[in-house]
């Protein structure tokens, strides 16, 4: 997950250079989403074979990792409009560069995936009996909190200042929720 964080600066750097092996490139993405690719379709399998307090645990686990993972991204861009912002350059140009880098391996489909296999678990839980209706409740707030660091990833808003303190703002709010639900799920 770091890897994205590095993409960004890597960007900047490539931005300079004239030839790039765009084979190599398209190989190199096509492995990255192969490898995540499958490892999500594991997951999905374990999940759906998986009674109803196991799914729980199983999503619990996966919106913590993303969340995280969402965190790192968010922290790259910050990074790098921080950067732009000390050297005055373009944030636009920085941050699309470092998309663009990201895309080329991979990352944004693979992110993609990962969200789309989570949301998809989350309907498939959408009932839950009595027992579990408050496990449920604070998984799905989780989830949202999620959801909105992966818009904000893929669409940063807002100037620097109003973008960390969304991405602050939304961090504590994972943090306390995700330990609510690991409370529950004890």
């Amino acid at each position: 997950m770091k890897k994205l964080i590095y993409l960004f600066v890597i960007a900047m750097l490539l931005s300079g250079c004239e030839t790039i092996d765009y084979a190599a490139l398209q190989q190199q993405r096509q492995a990255n989403i192969n490898s995540y690719s499958s490892q999500v379709n594991e997951w999905r399998n374990q999940f759906q074979k998986s009674d109803y307090p196991s799914r729980l645990k199983m999503l619990e686990s996966y919106v913590e990792k993303q969340t995280n993972a969402e965190l790192s991204v968010l922290n790259g861009i910050s990074q790098t409009w921080d950067y732009s912002i000390q050297s005055g350059r373009s944030f636009g140009q920085d941050i699309y560069g470092g998309l663009a880098a990201a895309n080329a391996e991979g990352w944004v489909d693979i992110y993609q995936m990962y969200f789309d296999a989570i949301q998809k678990s989350m309907g498939e839980i959408n009932n839950p009996s009595n027992k579990y209706s408050k496990v449920y409740d604070s998984l799905l707030e989780c989830f949202s909190i999620y959801s909105q660091l992966h818009s904000l990833a893929r669409s940063p808003q807002g100037n620097y200042v109003s973008f960390n303190k969304a991405v602050n703002d939304l961090s504590l709010e994972a943090n306390k929720n995700l330990n609510k639900l690991k409370v529950l799920l004890q």
